[in-house]
């Protein structure tokens, strides 16, 4: 599985160059030469914003605020779990038996185990992908230290 994410470092790699650390994708470099890269990704992830916010026509129709108009995406060869925010109910599809998507397992007392580790598969993903940008960096006494003030992290 690969993601929209892969695809800065992959360049970044190709010109040699090394990713900043605040990038969540992986090169996609060892695939082009028929490699698989060590402990790659076993699903994709991917997250959508549906808000109106000019016409607000997603949060009257779905009777919650705009900054609720979101969903969280996990899929992997078997199973895809859609998570939104708002309070709206989940979406689990066993893409092995429904390709189409058609039937929702969600709320299948026999799929409850899988529904909760796609969640909480998810919820770590999120925890692990937060914008980290400013948290690579520190302001010390000197000034701004680290990836923020574009240099290395110093341990004294």
């Amino acid at each position: 599985f690969t993601e929209a994410v892969d695809i800065l470092p992959t360049f970044l790699d190709l010109l040699g160059e090394e990713p900043a650390p605040h990038l969540d994708g992986r090169s996609l470099k060892p695939f082009l030469s028929g490699e698989a890269p060590a402990a790659w990704r076993d699903a994709a992830h991917w997250e959508f914003d549906f808000r109106s916010v000019a016409a607000g026509e997603a949060e009257r129709h779905f009777g919650i605020a705009s900054r609720q108009c979101n969903l969280a995406v996990i899929r992997t060869e078997r199973f895809k779990y859609v998570h939104f925010g708002g309070n709206l109910p989940p979406l689990l599809f066993d893409l092995e038996n429904d390709p189409d998507e058609l039937d929702n397992l969600a709320a299948d007392p026999s799929h409850l185990a899988v529904r909760l580790e796609f969640a909480e598969r998810l919820l770590a993903w999120r925890a692990e992908h937060l914008d980290q940008s400013l948290a690579l960096a520190e302001l010390t006494e000197n000034g701004l230290v680290g990836h923020a003030a574009g240099l290395p992290p110093r341990h004294t």
